[in-house]
Order: C-alpha cells, then sequence, then structure tokens
C-alpha cells in the first residue's frame, strides 16, 4: 500500500492553479511550483507526475470547479440578460483582476497553441461545455423574447465563443478597457441582439463576483 498523503489535494490544485493562471504553462517552472505549493519535487511527482500532468490536473480541476461558477451567471434574468452577465464577469476579470487575467481555458488555448493532445482535448471539453451553455442561453432568449427571433443559437454561440478568444488577445495589449467593452457589446447586438429594444435601455456592464 502507498502511503497517505499528507496535504489536501484541493489546496494544492488551487495553489497550482492560480501559479498556472499568472504565469501561464510555459512561464511555470516545477521551482515555481515547488515554492507555491510547498510540496517537494519528489512529493509532486509521486502525487501528480510532472509538470505537464500537473497542469492536466489543474484543467481539469478548473472546468469542474471554476468554469461552472461562471457559467451560472448565464441563468440570470431573461437569455439575453444572462449574456450580459457573462460577459460583464469576463470584462471584469479580464481587466480588474491582473493576478489572474482571463479564462484559463483561453489562455492556454492561445498561450502559444496546443501541442499536447491530452491539453488539447481537456481544453476543447471546457470549450465546448461554455460553446454549449452559451447557444442554449440563446435559445432560452428567443424563446423568452430578449433575443431576436432570427438567432441562430449555434452560429451565435460559436461566434461569441470566438470573441471570448478576441477578448484575451486584446488583454495581453493591455488594450483599454473601454475598447474591450466596445467589442463585447458590438458582438452581443451582431450575434444575440435584443428582441424589440423599444424600452431604450442602455447595456451597462455591472460586476458579478463568482469566486
Amino acid at each position: 500500500m502507498g502511503r497517505a498523503r499528507t496535504f489536501d489535494d484541493l489546496d494544492i490544485l488551487e495553489r497550482a492553479m492560480r501559479l498556472f493562471w499568472r504565469n501561464g504553462y510555459n512561464g511555470t517552472s516545477m521551482r515555481d511550483l515547488m515554492a507555491e505549493t510547498g510540496l517537494a519535487k519528489a512529493s509532486i511527482y509521486n502525487a501528480y507526475g510532472n509538470k505537464k500532468d500537473l497542469f492536466h490536473c489543474v484543467l481539469n480541476h478548473y472546468i469542474d470547479k471554476k468554469q461552472p461558477k461562471s457559467l451560472q451567471l448565464l441563468t440570470q434574468g431573461s437569455g439575453r440578460d444572462g449574456l450580459e452577465s457573462y460577459f460583464s464577469n469576463i470584462l471584469r476579470v479580464t481587466i480588474e483582476n491582473h493576478q489572474t487575467p482571463g479564462c484559463l481555458l483561453v489562455n492556454t488555448a492561445t498561450e502559444q497553441g496546443i501541442h499536447d493532445e491530452a491539453m488539447r482535448s481537456i481544453v476543447e471539453r471546457g470549450m465546448e461545455r461554455a460553446e454549449k451553455h452559451l447557444a442554449l442561453t440563446i435559445e432560452r432568449g428567443v424563446a423568452d423574447g430578449s433575443i431576436d427571433p432570427e438567432t441562430h443559437p449555434e452560429t451565435a454561440a460559436l461566434c461569441l465563443i470566438a470573441t471570448i478568444l478576441g477578448i484575451r488577445v486584446m488583454a495581453r495589449k493591455r488594450a483599454d478597457a473601454s475598447k474591450v467593452e466596445t467589442l463585447i457589446k458590438a458582438n452581443l447586438d451582431k450575434h444575440a441582439p435584443r428582441h424589440k429594444p423599444a424600452d431604450g435601455r442602455k447595456l451597462t456592464f455591472q460586476v458579478y463576483e463568482t469566486r
């Protein structure tokens, strides 16, 4: 029988996740991971494997524990309201939180391309889940009358995923918040336009805490 772990697995994954989130996969060394987690190299290898193996664990942890919190924002109010809440959070995390910028999945997908098959598969799982939830939210918006009935949910969701990738590129360049907000508004109005916005309500972004 192997020796029981003397550390909290979730705590280690959280610490490693924050480190990878800040520095990226390529910018994180095993020495960095040892310093952040407080574990010796042998303990990391015995529990998780090498750096790549640990990153796989971190990505799965992010998808299972963190992503659902942001996707929950899509359920707020009408379908269109849900989209606005979701993208409001993306704006907040991208612009305001410089320690953990953007979505870890998007960061990984855009860092330098994904050449590891297992890593690509995990990222695709998370991105496909986000795309599916966006499509379901848009479908709900069409049904509840908040989104134009001519909108095609699957196509619109795909375009909004591309928008999120674009936001990450802008964030890397430290783009002005107003430009990121303009991009979000333009793409929401293009791909999931409000149905009969006769009330003159202006789209405003609010801060939603998901942590």
